[in-house]
């Protein structure tokens, strides 16, 4: 009863306090916002019903990232957990059910988000989208929990760049060539070569993965004519890690673990435009070789097109398929693995006012394993006046279990397996409804309060399975792990911002955000996420030439439910206060850059929040 008046009573304050603008004078509204290509729709921050942040590069040089990881820390409802050997788990508003793009497209990966994000270059990022909320209209499957997509750089102008960075964690250097335009055709080519530093908790068993990375990328742009224009974007990847690991049994030696991966993808992507359509053709194929058998590719073809009939209204149609197949070895043996899905989507745009605007959407899966699933959303953006817009979304989604939870489990440590497949899986579904009210008070000060709420059917979870394997004759140890499906569980919060410009280059940020994750079977707190989450931001840009520019942000964790391993895995409540800086510096118009920066500069340490004390690191850059 208490939840229920909770969750009542924060709907009706949002409400009561964005009705206050809802009947102000139509005013013609700017939009000078960028355009979030991750929508799949020709919309901007502001127009754009759902809630979304993009993250620039000049951001992300902002904040001394040496990986895309690092980019992501400032994100607003976005955790990273560390953890050992087999990557770190991303949620986004608490839920892990968040889809990996780059450029709009997927590509052949594993289940867990640190691999998706380690294998592309930081150098090579525009800018990061991330939209949080239920996704399934978009792209279907896997979006449930938001989506974040990585845009690459265009081509345009002549250059080369050399850098390098060193830190706690990782070193690396990296060399990008961009030929520019010449006549119809541009040309970039960007690698990365990195080692990622030993790194072990004591309590955690094995260590995280360390060695040796290479990224490549080559993309060309090819402009036909002014409506006509073809790109092909390349990546290949390559890692040789390892990892120590004491195995599973109680007294088990430490052993070295190695971990090789090499992915190549390719994107042909043609767009093209006429007087009242825009049209396109994506074609993506990505291979992912885990060498000894385990190997898997994944292919997505993506056609659409865009009519604009009136000022007032335009629709987006179009079909996609993708199938994802492969072979894992799971006990020496080699298992087959292999979905298809076709989906057909559409979206409209209608502005029955210029400060109107109703974005619904419908998307309609059909999977080989699982049927038939319809995916529809609708959103609203009213602009209250020129500086105050009130949006509300609603949207509903469905996450397919993946190859490997369904049919291959693992992997094997000390011979136990960490998890086990479950055939029988069934797809999590999930309705999820948004409101939110920004404003810009003046030039200098902006806000922006959201309220949400996202409830989830036959969620897929990791749970003990009790079950028995033999690891040679006469000898049986337990399988710990099975994923799972639960029946429901709930995630709802607020997310509030305020930005203040001081003046004399310096700017104000303050970042909150309240989440309530639970369990609705047995009410309890879901795991691995923070009640309260505090951000405040200071940022000083020498007014004048601008090239220092020095970033400070104190971030604080309270009531953040977790397991603690040394109390026999008893679930915990823990908090952490962490403060953080970055420092750059530039010459000559950008032609030199450097930054040093430390992240939790007084060393705090929280084993079972996996905060591990202080992260430094620093590096430099040159173009000519």
């Amino acid at each position: 009863m208490i939840k229920k008046r909770f969750s009542q009573g924060l709907v009706l304050a949002v409400v009561i306090g964005l009705s206050n603008f809802a009947y102000a004078a139509p005013t013609t509204y700017n939009l000078d916002e960028v355009v979030v290509s991750a929508s799949r729709m020709k919309l901007n921050l502001k127009e754009l019903p759902q809630s979304a942040q993009v993250i620039t590069k000049e951001e992300i040089k902002a904040l001394g990232a040496t990986n895309v990881k690092e980019a992501l820390r400032l994100s607003p409802s976005l955790v990273m957990s560390e953890a050992a050997g087999v990557g770190d788990i991303l949620r986004l508003r608490g839920s892990d059910d968040v889809m990996i793009l780059v450029n709009g497209r997927q590509m052949a990966n594993e289940t867990n988000d640190d691999y998706r994000l380690n294998r592309i270059n930081v150098q090579n990022v525009e800018r990061i989208e991330i939209l949080r909320g239920p996704s399934g209209a978009l792209y279907g499957s896997s979006a449930m929990g938001g989506v974040i997509n990585i845009v690459t750089k265009d081509v345009e102008e002549k250059g080369l760049t050399v850098g390098v960075t060193t830190g706690s964690r990782e070193m690396s250097n990296y060399y990008s060539f961009d030929n520019g335009r010449v006549g119809k055709v541009a040309v970039s080519f960007d690698a990365n070569f990195t080692k990622i530093r030993p790194f072990k908790w004591e309590d955690a068993g094995m260590s995280k993965m360390n060695g040796p990375k290479q990224l490549f990328n080559l993309d060309i742009d090819y402009k036909m004519d002014d409506s006509n224009s073809l790109k092909l974007l390349s990546e290949y990847s390559n890692e040789d890690l390892t990892y120590v690991s004491a195995g599973m049994r109680p007294g088990s030696a430490e052993k070295r673990k190695e971990y090789s991966a090499e992915r190549k993808s390719a994107t042909l992507a043609y767009d093209g435009k006429s007087d009242k359509s825009s049209y396109s053709l994506d074609v993506t194929f990505s291979n992912l070789d885990r060498g000894e058998g385990d190997d898997r590719d994944f292919l997505d073809v993506d056609v659409r097109n865009t009519v604009r009939s009136t000022d007032k209204f335009s629709l987006t149609y179009g079909g996609e398929f993708n199938r994802d197949e492969g072979f894992q070895k799971v006990k020496g043996e080699e298992v087959k693995m292999g979905i298809k899905q076709w989906s057909g989507y559409v979206y409209g745009e209608y502005r029955p006012s210029e400060n109107f605007l109703i974005v619904p959407s419908v998307r309609y899966d059909d999977h080989e394993e699982f049927g038939a699933h319809t995916s529809p959303s609708i959103g609203m953006t009213y602009f209250a006046d020129n500086s105050s817009r009130i949006k509300v979304n609603y949207g509903s989604g469905y996450k397919t279990p993946t190859v490997e939870q369904l049919y291959a489990g693992g992997p094997f440590f000390g011979g136990m397996a960490t998890w086990l497949p479950n055939e029988n899986l069934k797809p999590e579904k999930s309705d999820g409804i948004e409101i939110s009210f920004e404003k810009e008070f003046d030039a200098k000060t902006s806000t922006k309060l959201t309220y949400f709420k996202n409830d989830k059917e036959d969620a897929i979870v990791k749970e003990e399975s009790g079950k028995d394997i033999m690891i040679r004759p006469g000898m049986f140890i337990k399988e710990f792990m099975q994923y799972v499906n639960v029946d429901e569980a709930s995630y709802e919060g607020v997310e509030y911002s305020l930005t203040h410009d001081l003046g004399n280059g310096f700017t104000v940020g303050l970042e909150y955000e309240y989440l309530d994750a639970r369990d609705k079977a047995d009410n309890s707190r879901l795991l691995y996420n923070a009640r309260n989450t505090y951000t405040l931001k200071l940022q000083w840009v020498e007014p004048e030439e601008q090239e220092w520019s020095v970033t400070l942000w104190n971030k604080w964790l309270s009531d953040y439910r977790t397991v603690d391993n040394k109390l026999d895995g008893e679930e915990v409540n823990r908090s952490i206060n962490t403060f953080n800086f970055v420092v750059n510096k530039s010459w000559e118009d950008n032609k030199y850059n450097a930054f040093a920066g430390v992240d939790n500069v007084f060393d705090k340490d929280s084993y079972a929040m996996r905060y591990s004390g202080r992260i430094w690191r620093v590096g430099a850059e040159v173009r000519f």
